[in-house]
């Protein structure tokens, strides 16, 4: 059963990302007879002024041969949802947002192996906390394993592995979802993790795995408290807010050989101030793209496949934890809330989720 948990996330993130957009939508909800049309919360005008739209969308009836077609119990929100609509990055139209889901399956394309119709997706979680998953940890190992060239466990390895006490990794905003997951995925590999949140996440970030917490608000106090963590030695950093000066003040953290930062959002190199001895690789924004223009996000890159085996035995082990998760209480209806949320900054620490079936009036046919 492990392969066919594997097997199911791998093809949920080429399947799902790489077929479902734009003719069906990603916040969608399906049956177990595999009908026609399913549910998608809709954006229908640039910069959407109205309250989002929702409509019934057609579903695929024909899979390609690695795709696997789930019926969504809960979606959970990421901030490029709604960033893309504000930035007018969309410009057809109808389109859903969305890029995060947990489900059941209920049709396979013909090559899929270790999976069947009516398996979970994942089975070691409640879809709540599932739906919070797949972008974030993407994100997550994409800047790990991919951009910082952290090692990846070997299978079977008895985690987290052996202190690596001499290279320190920064990771900036650690209560946020991909920094709550770079935090975990760090630790477990034996790296030791600063990383930067509110005193009231303090306690949140320590139990994911961080060895010191710097509060950020005092941003030249927390440059200093940083560098001295660090024995003015760093030089791998993960930028998990990629906004408000986090990268700029990232920079200042280094020590003098530099190293590489990457981020979750696409960052000027004017941010890093003459240090040409510092890379900045935008990894989430790679990924996004990647989704975006339905391109499969793990065909052909083994650091992928690798990372998905090492959340799978995480999951097993009960080593890896999913965010920390608020469920808003009308589904659909409750997105525009969720969106609004984000944009006053008043998300903290935690995911909004969505459970499909709490939409008022929602009917599943």
């Amino acid at each position: 059963m492990k392969q066919a948990l594997l097997a199911a996330l791998l093809a949920v993130f080429v399947g799902f990302f790489y077929k479902f957009r734009p003719t069906a939508p990603r916040l969608m909800s399906f049956v177990p007879h595999y009908p026609a049309t399913g549910v998608a919360l809709q954006i229908t005008e640039p910069k959407q002024k109205t309250a989002l739209t929702l409509a019934r969308v057609d579903i695929p009836q024909v899979l390609d041969g690695q795709e696997v077609l789930i019926k969504n119990g809960a979606a959970a929100q990421n901030p490029v949802d709604a960033k893309q609509v504000d930035n007018g990055a969309i410009t057809t139209f109808p389109w859903t947002s969305g890029g995060d889901v947990a489900g059941e399956v209920i049709a396979l394309g013909k090559d899929v192996q270790n999976i069947k119709v009516g398996d979970r997706i994942p089975k070691y979680l409640e879809y709540e906390e599932a739906s919070s998953i797949p972008l974030a940890f993407s994100t997550a190992v994409g800047a790990v394993f991919s951009d910082l060239k952290v090692p990846i466990p070997p299978a079977g390895s008895s985690l987290p592995l052996p202190p690596n006490r001499e290279v320190p990794v920064l990771v900036w905003g650690g209560s946020s979802s991909v920094g709550a997951y770079a935090i975990q995925v760090l630790h477990l590999s034996g790296y030791k993790v600063v990383t930067t949140a509110s005193p009231s996440n303090n306690e949140y970030v320590k139990s994911l795995g961080a060895d010191i917490v710097v509060d950020y608000h005092d941003e030249e106090k927390a440059v200093e408290e940083i560098k001295k963590a660090t024995d003015g030695k760093l030089s791998l950093v993960v930028d998990a807010i990629s906004e408000n000066h986090s990268t700029e003040l990232a920079v200042k953290t280094f020590g003098p050989d530099g190293g590489i930062i990457t981020t979750v959002l696409s960052v000027d190199d004017s941010v890093k101030k003459g240090r040409t001895d510092i890379s900045i690789v935008s990894s989430g924004a790679r990924i996004v793209y990647q989704c975006a223009n339905r391109r499969p996000l793990v065909t052909g890159t083994p650091k992928y496949l690798d990372a998905f085996r090492f959340l799978e035995e995480t999951l097993e082990a009960k080593l890896f934890k999913p965010n920390k998760i608020e469920v808003l209480p009308k589904g659909f209806l409750s997105v525009d809330d969720g969106w609004n949320r984000q944009r006053a900054h008043k998300i903290s620490g935690v995911k909004l989720v969505y459970r499909i079936a709490d939409t008022p009036g929602f009917v599943d046919v």
